[in-house]
């Protein structure tokens, strides 16, 4: 004989799942063609990523964990002009992280409390207080302190910069011969090797203009291009390694297709 008590166990479970998929579905539709947040993720992941480095070089540069990958992406799942944006706001973060704050913050802490002027003081010597609280064994001077701050800038946002116009070397097609339809240019990793050579040429410019060493022309053109290779290029050439996994692929082209477009189930289930 089958009693009729569940004492809740049945029914609170019932309740228990139809809860999580709603939570489920208010979490996709949250997602769901919701470009600042693929923004604003990528963005916080190409910041974390840049400071886990595979390989470190003694005088600057690093090869780091796909940081240049996820900063591409914010032009291919968000938009191309945003995914230049975001690479110039990468830069003026990664510049105030690396150089800025840790010549300022303990100054700050210690000094504008007790003294407000100091704050002022502080602002009028921003560009420069980071480089000589770093670099006290470099004995600079201020010619020299500045040279190395246009350098540092000129390659954080040139640079940088660089690696925004990813979305629009994607994005770009030209008229074919035979049926007059758009083709593109570049495939996903064409445009992700031709945005590493871009900046791989900059980081060599930067180099020769900025931290020429003592010797002839062609010392120096070579030093440039094997140590900008070392970090740029050694990175780039990960990265398309990683690409060329199907499934890593698959996942990018999901995410665009979940930014840019209205909530659709039957696109969740059937990737």
């Amino acid at each position: 004989m089958k009693l009729g008590f569940d004492f809740g166990g049945r029914g609170e479970t019932e309740m228990g799942t139809r809860r999580m998929r709603e939570i489920q579905m208010k979490i996709r539709r949250g997602w769901w063609n919701n470009p600042f947040r693929y923004f604003l993720v990528l963005l916080v992941c190409a910041l974390a990523l840049s400071y886990v480095s595979v390989l470190r070089l003694g005088e600057g540069g690093e090869v780091t964990f796909l940081s240049m990958l996820f900063l591409c992406l914010i032009g291919y799942i968000v938009h191309p002009a945003a995914g230049l944006g975001a690479a110039l706001l990468y830069a003026v973060l990664r510049y105030c992280f690396d150089y800025v704050l840790p010549g300022h913050v303990d100054t700050v802490l210690r000094e504008y409390g007790n003294n407000h002027a100091a704050l002022q003081q502080l602002l009028s010597q921003l560009h420069l207080s980071g480089y000589r609280a770093m670099r006290p064994q470099l004995m600079l001077s201020d010619t020299t302190d500045r040279i190395q701050v246009a350098g540092d800038l000129f390659d954080f946002l040139f640079g940088y910069g660089l690696l925004g116009l990813f979305g629009f070397l994607e994005a770009l097609t030209v008229r074919g011969k035979e049926d007059d339809a758009p083709r593109k240019v570049f495939s996903f990793q064409g445009a992700y090797l031709a945005v590493v050579i871009l900046r791989y040429i900059e980081s060599v410019i930067n180099y020769l203009v900025f931290y020429p060493e003592p010797g002839s022309a062609l010392s120096n053109l070579w030093d440039a291009l094997f140590y900008s290779f070392l970090y740029v290029c050694v990175e780039g050439l990960l990265t398309l390694l990683v690409l060329s996994i199907p499934q890593v692929m698959q996942m990018i082209l999901f995410l665009r297709t979940v930014a840019r477009s209205r909530f659709d189930e039957r696109i969740f289930r059937e990737t």
